[in-house]
């Protein structure tokens, strides 16, 4: 301890760790929509824990334009269903939500009559603040029936339920006008009474005016339909299951990867099936195969 001329007293120490800690906070010193920025790339749990480092961060969360939820943050679904009432209440009004990126793991009561009330919350949110792009990992039963979707260009589902309501003809995507990327991995379709007998794939029709960009990889469908004029790039991967091709309207595909395993079993029906799609593929400037395709229909 240092005594000044005037009787006052003071720690060196303190004071140089004070001076280091503001010099080493670099954070603090961006301005808010950098802040924003940077909070988009983590759990939105952790985004929130971030209002107790000071007064200056303590609003920042509340204009993330990207919320990030994970199931494994989570004890129960009612916690998680504590904390998305809570961040929907305690946003900024105007703040927009561009990106919404849920995974649903199995650590936690798998309960589809919450997730449904907390998806139908969650969504009607996000869409009346213009989200634009929508990931979902195992996301709940019907969610896409609960929300006004028509302003989403990007969506990414991976192992999500979708209805399949009144029969086997589906067509899920026609309430995204604006759709221009879309990746389906793993999906899975169930009908009104929450179940999918053998063999009760549906007839898969995916239309769009402005998609650009389609993934299909080991989702089942019966019979694949597409109407997309827009469209430019088309990838299908799928392990030991063809659907049977009906019509394709891509007038300006530019190209195309397929990539499909078969057992031998079934070796000759996936060839002329995967003859039919080639032939459907027709108008791509450049087609690849992957090799195990090559090798079904070369035999």
């Amino acid at each position: 301890m240092i005594s000044g001329g005037d009787g006052s007293s003071h720690c060196p120490t303190c004071s140089c760790w004070k001076k280091k800690a503001r010099k080493n906070d670099r954070f603090s010193e961006l301005p808010d929509h950098l802040l924003r920025r940077i909070l988009s790339f983590i759990d939105s749990k952790l985004a929130v824990q971030t209002c107790a480092l000071s007064p200056r961060w303590r609003s920042v969360w509340k204009g993330v334009p990207v919320l990030n939820l994970d199931t494994k943050s989570f004890n129960n679904s009612n916690e998680l269903h504590q904390f998305v009432s809570g961040i929907i209440s305690s946003r900024h009004d105007s703040a927009p939500i561009h990106e919404i990126s849920v995974e649903i793991g199995r650590q936690i009561d798998y309960d589809d009559v919450k997730y449904n009330e907390i998806g139908g919350e969650l969504f009607a949110y996000a869409t009346s603040h213009g989200i634009r792009r929508l990931h979902a990992v195992d996301p709940w039963t019907g969610f896409l029936c609960r929300a006004d979707f028509s302003m989403v260009a990007t969506l990414h589902l991976e192992g999500t339920r979708l209805d399949c309501p009144g029969g086997r003809r589906i067509e899920p995507f026609a309430g995204f006008p604006n759709l221009r990327d879309l990746t389906l991995n793993g999906c899975d379709w169930l009908d009104d009474d929450g179940i999918r007998g053998p063999n009760e794939d549906p007839h898969l029709t995916i239309s769009g005016k402005r998609l650009r960009n389609l993934r299909i990889q080991d989702t089942f469908a019966s019979k694949l339909e597409i109407f997309a004029p827009n469209l430019e790039s088309f990838i299908a991967c799928q392990n030991c299951w063809s659907p049977k091709f009906g019509e394709f309207d891509l007038p300006s595909l530019d190209r195309a990867y397929v990539g499909f395993e078969a057992d031998d079993m079934f070796s000759d029906v996936f060839a002329k099936r995967l003859v039919k799609l080639f032939r459907r593929l027709h108008r791509a400037k450049t087609l690849a195969l992957h090799s195990d395709t090559v090798e079904v229909v070369g035999d």
